[in-house]
């Protein structure tokens, strides 16, 4: 088959600094598993793969897969949200809605295209789709949790009063923890090995350490280990589930932004709704934009030939000043000795 068209996105909501890069490929068909895997170990990165809707399967738009370097995941959040968000600006998506199925099961996506206050032709796309409440919730005993914060040395005095050690997830089970300040959580040394053994004893896949950045505005921070652990839509939607089951939030309605990845350079954020049917809550609304890699780099690139431009000028202006200063000392020096030799020859007159 001839070479797929890989469109590269920079995957994040609005704020400054934050991103999660994911390659997608739009038409996929005939693709083999080798194919996405060479792809994804390429660019180093999950990549999403869009397919025909299976056969049969009338209700559905598309089939969507992901790639990791050497495995194919189930789901991947970021990369679901950037597939949406291409399939909508190459106009591959007939209503504002779609549904696709994935190895993780039906997903159901919409997007909303808000207009930008700025000199742009262009509308943002915003895309949201659906994950379910978490099917499992329990807080972990006494004992492991001792155990836990022993092993991260931290005491319950970094621990976030009114929130303990819970285990969460839908697919898979999570240990969420909550410190007291996003310094605390950054500090931590979350060493892969030793969080591997926190996790066997309390059968979780991951521990998800978080703190709150505001809590009026609804903006925590996190970090998981492993951090590919999957699932990071399944751990978004507990946490929210999670403060409200807490009292953390008062009500179901607000956004609440989950960052990720600050500590190591690749800031990240989850933007998270609470879907309702009627008056139970019956999942959560996960929710990113993206853009094209390419439209990044050329702002960067322009960036940089400005300030390259800019310190052309500075070190010409420097050159040019040091010139005519050199000109002006030569000029000194060349009167002084002519004003000398006038002198000498008044002497020799005497």
């Amino acid at each position: 088959m001839e070479e797929a068209k890989v469109h590269l996105l920079r995957v994040s909501p609005p704020f400054p600094g934050g991103f999660d890069t994911a390659s997608v490929v739009p038409n996929a068909k005939g693709m083999s598993d080798q194919e996405m895997q060479e792809i994804a170990a390429r660019h180093n990165h999950i990549s999403g793969f869009v397919f025909p809707a299976p056969a049969g399967a009338d209700y559905l738009d598309y089939e969507i897969r992901f790639s990791a370097p050497y495995y194919e995941v189930d789901m991947c959040s970021h990369a679901m949200i950037g597939t949406v968000w291409l399939l909508s600006k190459l106009g591959m998506m007939p209503r504002d809605d779609v549904r696709m199925i994935t190895k993780g099961g039906h997903i159901e996506a919409r997007i909303k295209k808000i207009t930008d206050n700025t000199d742009s032709a262009e509308d943002s796309i915003w895309v949201e789709f659906f994950h379910p409440k978490p099917a499992f919730l329990s807080d972990v005993s006494p004992e492991h949790a001792k155990a836990i914060l022993s092993d991260l040395d931290i005491s319950r005095d970094d621990m976030e009063p009114g929130l303990p050690i819970q285990n969460v997830g839908t697919h898979k089970v999570k240990t969420l923890l909550a410190v007291n300040s996003v310094e605390t959580l950054n500090s931590l040394e979350l060493e892969h090995r030793r969080v591997k053994k926190l996790c066997n004893k309390v059968k979780s896949t991951a521990l998800y350490v978080y703190a709150i950045v505001d809590r009026r505005q609804h903006v925590y921070e996190a970090r998981q280990v492993p951090r590919h652990a999957g699932y990071w839509e399944d751990t978004a939607s507990a946490l929210a589930f999670v403060l409200l089951l807490n009292c953390f939030i008062k009500h179901a309605d607000p956004k609440i932004k989950i960052r990720q990845g600050s500590s190591e350079g690749r800031s990240c954020e989850t933007n998270v709704r609470f879907r309702r049917r009627g008056d139970e809550l019956v999942g959560t609304w996960i929710g990113g934009t993206a853009e094209f890699e390419t439209e990044k780099e050329e702002i960067e690139k322009e960036e940089t030939k400005k300030e390259e431009t800019k310190k052309e000028e500075t070190e010409k202006e420097k050159t040019e000043k040091e010139e005519t200063e050199k000109e002006e000392t030569e000029k000194e020096e060349t009167e002084e000795e002519e004003t000398e030799e006038t002198k000498t020859t008044e002497d020799d007159t005497w």
